[in-house]
């Protein structure tokens, strides 16, 4: 594993429940959703940093120092470095020690190798009033132009990879009985995924992640039976009863119980 803090460090013989919480945190409104081609720095809107400061406000004050150990990751673009700077604010205006801030690659947003060509794209999206969260994941334009956008299965597997470094991170980060709880600023495409994956038919039709929104994730290993709980929060919905597999990097129900002979 390359990414990421804590390091890991195995410990054999315990038997116990290991228990690591995510946000997952959409980074705020930024100037490059009127301009997709373009980035600058410190492009979140006054809007964008009250959203992120709104969501941070409430995760930070869901901590509990005694009991966890708070690990920041976000992606390397701009939008999200600014969002990941307020969380930091918080935690230091509530006197919150955190282990690191590290910025993962696999978080960043969708890679756009012909920037004109999609600016296009997006303006004709925005003038028929479709969403480009929603069209990135459904129109066969974006699924279908490796040569100027990266599909959503590519990003999929990048989060997918997420999730096993955190599925990973559970089950052998050295914390001397604290909870793991990691704070993520990415971006819609790379949230859609799991969010698709963990909530599925209880999703509104059309629903995504907004801009400063979160999605609170817990893995939760059981030594005994090798196997990775997953419940999750979003928008006042509340999923369980789900498994992490490993091997396939994905969320899944669990296999059906086999009734005795």
């Amino acid at each position: 594993m390359r990414e990421g803090e804590p390091q890991p460090e195995e410990k054999e013989g315990e038997s116990r429940e290991h228990i690591l919480v995510v946000d997952f945190l959409r980074h705020g409104r930024s100037t490059y959703k009127e301009n997709y081609a373009q980035e600058q720095e410190d492009d979140l809107t006054p809007e964008g940093v009250e959203q992120v400061r709104q969501t941070a406000e409430r995760i930070v004050y869901s901590i509990d120092p005694a009991e966890e150990i708070v690990v920041l990751w976000t992606s390397p673009r701009w939008r999200a470095q600014a969002s990941i700077r307020i969380l930091e604010q918080i935690l230091q205006e509530r006197g919150i020690t955190y282990r690191s801030v590290t910025t993962l690659s696999s978080l960043r947003s969708l890679d756009q190798k012909d920037t004109v060509a999609m600016q296009y794209e997006w303006d004709k999206l925005k003038e028929e009033g479709i969403p480009a969260e929603i069209a990135y994941q459904q129109d066969v334009r974006f699924s279908n132009d490796p040569e100027n956008i990266e599909p959503p299965t590519r990003v999929r597997r990048r989060a997918e990879r997420v999730l096993h470094w955190l599925s990973y991170l559970n089950r052998h980060a050295e914390t001397k009985g604290k909870r793991l709880h990691i704070l993520t600023v990415s971006h819609s495409e790379v949230l859609q995924p799991v969010l698709t994956d963990i909530f599925r038919e209880r999703l509104q039709q059309g629903q995504f992640v907004q801009p400063g929104e979160d999605v609170r994730v817990a893995l939760s290993y059981n030594t005994d039976n090798k196997q990775t709980s997953v419940s999750a929060d979003f928008c006042g919905v509340h999923r369980e009863g789900l498994i992490f597999n490993d091997k396939t990097r994905k969320i899944e129900k669990p296999p059906a119980a086999t009734e005795p002979a």
